[in-house]
């Protein structure tokens, strides 16, 4: 017995649309309808083509962190990969020094952005001007992503997708510049 067919109709958008609500358990495909003007008789339709699905996922979410040294222990590494953004779980440097907090994936991934939430008193601020996002790439450390400059305390961006098992969020020695991290978002494609 075939699975129920479902239509759902998508306004074109290009190369990329954006559907929600699509039960991966059975196989979902597309055919194109040209209809060539709104009261036409005539319409066109394609063969059907079968679709990639993907799902966009944090994969730094409860994973392993090593940090390179915490205000104390209530502020520890973990926090900033728990997925709550809270004074209460947050990963609180101390003030001086170069600072890092170090994921460990768990396995290779193709990661394509991050985003980094900090402040302190349940608000966003004390943004870091400063950093760099890495990936560790045979064994070594490489920028990602380089930032100078930076007043968002909420800050995310999207790179070049790149496949690896552990990430960095480097923070290197100036004046002023204790990290505290709500939250980290390193984020992924998987296909489904």
């Amino acid at each position: 017995m075939l699975p129920a067919t479902k239509i759902i109709e998508v306004e074109d958008l290009g190369s990329t649309s954006q559907i929600s609500n699509i039960d991966s358990d059975y196989p979902v495909s597309y055919r194109t309808l040209f209809l060539p003007e709104p009261q036409a008789i005539d319409t066109f339709y394609t063969d059907f083509a079968p679709v990639e699905l993907i799902q966009i996922v944090n994969v730094a979410l409860n994973k392993p962190v090593k940090t390179s040294d915490e205000l104390n222990t209530s502020y520890s590494g973990t926090n900033a990969v728990d997925g709550i953004i809270s004074n209460e779980s947050r990963w609180v440097s101390i003030a001086t020094g170069e600072h890092w907090i170090e994921i460990d994936l768990g396995q290779e991934y193709n990661i394509f952005s991050f985003k980094t939430w900090i402040g302190s008193g349940g608000t966003f601020g004390y943004a870091i001007p400063t950093f760099n996002f890495q990936a560790e790439i045979n064994g070594e450390w490489k920028n990602i992503v380089s930032v100078t400059g930076n007043s968002n305390a909420q800050y995310g961006a999207e790179f070049q997708a790149i496949v690896t098992s552990k990430v960095r969020y480097f923070i290197p020695a100036y004046a002023g510049n204790q990290v505290r991290l709500y939250e980290i978002d390193v984020s992924a494609k998987i296909k489904i």
